[in-house]
């Protein structure tokens, strides 16, 4: 799951939009009321982008929880989500966040940012419950959104590749036009498992994968390899927290089809997306960028694709 360094100060984008930033507090264990941030509605999504590094568009969004404490300000997961899955309310988190994943796409309709996506993460419990997937479809079809435009993240971690109801939950969302994406790809322990049997559309390299390998040569090789690797089965790579231009040599080296992270754009609640998408694509038709990665546009910009791969269909329906 991707996530958002700490930051105390608003963070201005293309179009003026500024976004309150999460804050690092971590509250302990008994002073988490999880349950009543539910019901009371404080749990909140914010939105990080994804960019398709052929042309720096952004093809997605990805929402994150956020606590919208009423004494503490802004919490991020690390300090709420634990007490959440201990007390059994995934499957109820994934609801609320369902929900509200449907309604950004409707939002971004009427901005004119059709073609964004959003991708909205899932607990392995709630895969294995039809009547979960089958809501999920009801709500979509209900909203009136392409199935495409809604990803579907499942934690590498996650016990699914053993679980013949999970693997035929998943088969069921790609056959209705999902998109399943895995998340954090290398904190897990059943990585080829999960390419060869689950139906991913693309897989996200977790940033500490990154970390570990991008200074280090055989790492690096090694990366390499799994990008070529998840290529081969027809599906696309997303490599995450990308904070420096460092990893973004990396990244772009490993041929990777998209990435994700600060130094591309921060997470930011709705009220702060929409302006920021809409100065960003105004900034691009002009030929400029005035976000924090003019590095990424120079480096992307006219960028040559391998032969391999000029042409591959994305699972966004367009082509990297």
């Amino acid at each position: 799951m991707a996530n958002t360094h700490a930051h105390t100060v608003p963070s201005a984008g293309p179009g003026g939009a500024s976004a309150p930033q999460s804050a690092p507090h971590h509250l302990p264990v008994e002073q988490v009321d999880a349950r009543g941030a539910l019901a009371r509605g404080e749990i909140e999504l914010w939105f990080q982008p994804e960019f398709r590094l052929a042309d720096g568009k952004v093809v997605a969004v990805e929402a994150l929880a956020r606590w919208r404490h009423p004494t503490r300000g802004i919490l991020r997961p690390d300090a709420f989500l634990t007490q959440i899955v201990d007390e059994g309310l995934g499957v109820a988190l994934t609801r609320q966040v369902m929900s509200a994943c449907l309604a950004c796409l409707t939002t971004l309709d009427r901005a004119g940012h059709s073609d964004v996506a959003v991708a909205m993460n899932v607990p392995w419990d709630w895969i294995v419950d039809r009547k979960n997937v089958d809501e999920l479809i009801r709500l979509t079809e209900q909203a009136g959104h392409h199935p495409s435009r809604m990803i579907v993240e499942i934690v590498e971690s996650a016990p699914l590749v053993r679980n013949a109801h999970a693997l035929r939950n998943l088969n069921v969302l790609r056959a209705h036009g999902f998109v399943l994406a895995l998340d954090d790809f290398g904190t897990g322990y059943n990585a080829l498992e999960h390419l060869r049997y689950m139906p991913l559309n693309y897989i996200k390299i977790d940033r500490s994968l990154v970390e570990k390998c991008s200074d280090d040569v055989r790492g690096a090789r090694l990366l390499q390899g799994i990008v070529a690797m998840v290529h081969g089965i027809g599906a696309a790579v997303t490599v995450e927290g990308v904070s420096r231009e460092d990893d973004l040599n990396f990244v772009l080296a490993l041929n990777a089809d998209l990435a994700q992270g600060n130094l591309l754009g921060e997470a930011m609640p709705i009220g702060a997306l929409i302006p920021w998408l809409s100065g960003l694509c105004s900034d691009q038709r002009r030929g400029g960028r005035r976000m924090r990665d003019e590095s990424f546009s120079a480096m992307t910009r006219d960028r040559p694709l391998p032969s391999r791969q000029r042409g591959r269909p994305t699972f966004f329906g367009a082509h990297v």
